[in-house]
């Protein structure tokens, strides 16, 4: 009996291990798909010593995702101005973080774009930043981003 109960418990606990495993694996690569709100709290926004923001708001964005392979989504912003860079871009998977970097000229104040903002955003709770890299004043403003289903 005792022997029976012994490999019985060694069963149980190796179709535990087993049973958990691919739960690991769904956490450890999320797909992101449907549509989205970015909420963007700039009045919490932080400046690495040039001007901040003039008039800070809770700013929110409807994005519109699709997946584009492995630890890749497809962000389409169907609200943002008509700028090149401004509309959209892919995000990528990267160290447990979904990340996208758009880059923007308007003002031609150098050589490379005039404004980079990156997202960057917990693959688990899809809270993080959006940092925006003024080149042509030399500043950057980051302020919380949470990214929630519409």
């Amino acid at each position: 009996m005792k022997t029976t109960l012994g490999i019985a418990s060694a069963a149980l606990a190796a179709a535990a291990c087993i049973a958990a495993g691919p739960a690991g694996l769904a956490v450890a690569d999320p797909e992101l798909n449907g549509t989205y709100t970015l909420t963007v709290d700039e009045t919490q926004a932080t400046s690495d010593g040039g001007p901040t923001l003039a008039n800070p708001e809770i700013d929110t964005t409807q994005w519109v995702v699709t997946p584009c392979g492995a630890g890749c989504a497809q962000v389409a912003i169907p609200d943002a101005p008509n700028l090149p860079g401004a509309n959209g871009g892919d995000l990528r998977l990267v160290n447990g973080r979904w990340e996208m970097t758009q880059e923007t000229t308007l003002m031609h104040c150098g050589e490379g774009p005039d404004v980079t903002t990156v997202t960057s955003l917990d693959a688990a709770t899809l809270q993080g930043t959006k940092a925006i890299n003024n080149h042509c004043v030399g500043v950057v403003i980051t302020s919380p981003a949470t990214l929630t289903p519409a």
